[in-house]
């Protein structure tokens, strides 16, 4: 099923994205997750794979759940959210 290629995925490959992978010495494997972080946005990568995004400096630490199925997709909203001058081609 193709919604489940992120779900099932070695997540480690996220860092290969830049991503810093935070609550490793948790003794609950639910607190593992993977944050990207640049002057505008926040996507999170629980250890489920689901998706989350959050617009920074509203305020709030409000996050919408994102449909993103596998790294493609991934990689797309990545590019997305990145200021032209931060895109490495």
């Amino acid at each position: 099923m193709a919604q489940d290629k992120l779900r099932f995925a070695n997540l480690d490959y996220l860092l290969d994205l830049g991503f810093a992978k935070n609550g490793e010495n948790s003794d609950d494997p639910r607190d593992l997750e993977y944050n990207l972080k640049n002057d505008n946005f926040h996507l999170r990568v629980d250890v489920w794979g689901d998706v989350y995004l959050s617009r920074l400096n509203t305020g709030d630490d409000f996050f919408i759940k994102i449909d993103c199925t596998d790294f493609d997709e991934l990689k797309e909203l990545i590019k997305w959210i990145t200021p032209p001058t931060e895109l490495k081609n």
